[in-house]
Parts: C-alpha cells; sequence; structure tokens
C-alpha cells in the first residue's frame, strides 16, 4: 500500500499541474478528490468520536450503524453484479478506506522516500547525517501538525 498510494499521490500532483482544459472535467474532478479524500475518508469517522465524547455515545452508534447499512448495500450491489464476496467484505471495505487514508497522510509528507516499484530503485540518498535528520524529523512534524490541524478544526466546528 505505501509504494501504491506513493505513486498515486506522486502522478496526482504531476496530472492535476496539466490543467482542466487537457485532461477534462471529470479526470480533474476525479484526481482532486484522490487528493482530498486522505482527509473525508477520515472526516465522518473523527466527527462521530469527537460528537461522542462531547454530546453522548449515541453518535457513534448511529455512525457505525450509518457504516454499517452503507457497506452492506455497496456489498449486495457487488454481488448481484457477478463478484464473489464473502460475509467479512463490509468490514474489509471499511478497513481500506480508513487505514488506505491513513496511510495516504502518512505517505504524502515523506514522498522523497518512495520507490517506484518493487525493485530495489530506491533514490540513493547519501546526505549528511543532519540532512538526514532533518527530513525525518520536518516530516514527522509536518504529519503531526497537519493531524493536529484537521482534529482541532473539527472540534471546533463539532
Amino acid at each position: 500500500m505505501y509504494r501504491w498510494y506513493g505513486n498515486n499521490l506522486r502522478q496526482n500532483s504531476r496530472a492535476l499541474g496539466l490543467g482542466i482544459r487537457r485532461l477534462g472535467l471529470f479526470t480533474s474532478v476525479v484526481l482532486f478528490d484522490q487528493r482530498v479524500s486522505m482527509w473525508t475518508s477520515l472526516l465522518g469517522l473523527t466527527v462521530a468520536v469527537i460528537a461522542s465524547l462531547k454530546f453522548g455515545p449515541a453518535f457513534l452508534l448511529v455512525y457505525l450503524l450509518w457504516i454499517g447499512i452503507t457497506r452492506l448495500i455497496l456489498t449486495l450491489m457487488l454481488l448481484c453484479s457477478g463478484h464473489n464476496i464473502g460475509p467479512a467484505y463490509p468490514l474489509i471495505l471499511y478497513y481500506n478506506q480508513i487505514v488506505g487514508a491513513i496511510m495516504k497522510i502518512y505517505v504524502f509528507f515523506r514522498l522523497d522516500k518512495q520507490s517506484w516499484t518493487r525493485q530495489p530503485t530506491a533514490l540513493k540518498r547519501d546526505l549528511a547525517s543532519f540532512q538526514q535528520w532533518f527530513n525525518t524529523w520536518s516530516s514527522r512534524t509536518m504529519t503531526f501538525s497537519a493531524a493536529s490541524i484537521f482534529i482541532a478544526v473539527l472540534f471546533m466546528v463539532v
């Protein structure tokens, strides 16, 4: 997943740079959605947790019920289209959404550590020890800052 999302985010930036005229509206919206989905996928879960902490556990229960119903409907639609689906599929769909969003956020701030393939083709980074330390800690700081701002804004809104 790390390599997949890293390549996805890296190519996403380059493709969005081409503009709507060259890509078309639909492709541009899809690419923008891929970029934003790392935060919007976590929005519902985070708001439900914050609301349940502030107002009571009913909000989290309603959210879990909503997730269960929507994932079940999606699973039934896939089953009707002829896909082979097991009983754990609704849970796997939600797991993939949440873990994928967290992985995208993690990778987004570490694109310099990406490799393009499974082969050992990663860029050799013969950096001085301070530069390596700085890159590592700046990535961690940016990830923490982005997550903190996301949660703080949601605490203010909810």
